[in-house]
């Protein structure tokens, strides 16, 4: 199943702002991944995004049931709505979505020490009946340019201020800063340390690339889950090296004259990325 299929001519499409970096795919239809498209080599993952990690009854997809859309969006495309939804029924599932930052990809591998921190907007329904600590996480990839490899780190919020019972029914904005927390599942003697934060892995790490992020939910979550993410940001040094993500679908966008020829090439479902300043907590 293809996941993004992205438009590469950028400027014409005026989109966020002047920084607009990586893509814009406001398309017809709902588009849901199921454990049958985890890490799918049929998914070209155009701008670097995959379905990752799919477990069991797992789901993951842009869709408009948690709408979260941005002003640039709902400009730019009338009546589009979306976010990135996950829903999960048992402690076996889990849903995941990867970007890949590589030559290849929109954005390239870039320095550890480059990584200012980042912002993501996460939403828990209160029909989930999981742990209520439990919310999707953002996560990078990190190569340790050591002996250590590649390692994950992760921020959640329950370990970030928000306690054992997160809030319900009502969109929340987490923001990554050097003092946040970042636990790891992998790394070597780190691994489920909960109190190591950014400026730390740093410190560690002196010499690593940032290769990935993602976000993702499930996996030892009792009970079902239901729950959304969008506006993910991400701040590199330099003000003009910011990424912006807003997951979209619009099912009566209607582009302008001078892109639709551009436009008719493309289908799938929405996804807005741009640069732009990391948002404020």
């Amino acid at each position: 199943m293809n996941l993004f299929r992205t438009i590469t001519a950028l400027a014409p499409l005026g989109l966020l702002s002047a920084n607009l970096q990586a893509g814009v795919v406001v398309l017809p239809g709902e588009t849901i991944g199921t454990v049958a498209d985890a890490w799918s080599s049929t998914n070209p993952g155009q701008q670097g995004w995959y379905f990752g990690d799919i477990r069991n009854s797992g789901t993951v997809g842009i869709t408009k049931t948690y709408d979260r859309t941005s002003a640039a969006a709902a400009a730019a495309f009338p009546g589009s709505q979306g976010s990135l939804e996950f829903n999960l029924t048992s402690g076996a599932d889990k849903g995941g979505l990867n970007q890949y930052f590589n030559s290849s990809a929109a954005v390239a591998a870039f320095p550890l020490l480059d990584l200012v921190g980042a912002a993501y907007d996460w939403f828990r329904s209160s029909s989930s009946t999981n742990s209520a600590g439990q919310a999707p996480a953002l996560f990078f990839s990190i190569d340790t340019k050591t002996a250590d490899g590649v390692i994950g780190v992760k921020y959640e919020p329950t370990y970030n201020g928000f306690g054992s019972s997160l809030p319900t029914d009502a969109w929340q904005t987490s923001t990554i800063t050097g003092t946040t927390n970042l636990w790891s599942w992998n790394a070597p003697g780190r691994s489920w340390v909960f109190n190591i934060a950014l400026q730390d892995w740093k410190t560690i790490y002196p010499n690593a690339l940032v290769t990935g992020m993602g976000v993702d939910a499930g996996s030892g979550w009792n009970g079902v889950f239901s729950g959304a993410v969008d506006f993910i940001t991400v701040d590199r040094t330099g003000t003009a090296n910011d990424l912006f993500f807003d997951f979209q679908v619009a099912d009566a966008a209607v582009p302008e004259p001078g892109t639709l020829a551009i436009w008719g090439t493309f289908g799938g479902l929405g996804l807005i990325a741009a640069r732009r300043r990391r948002r404020g907590a």
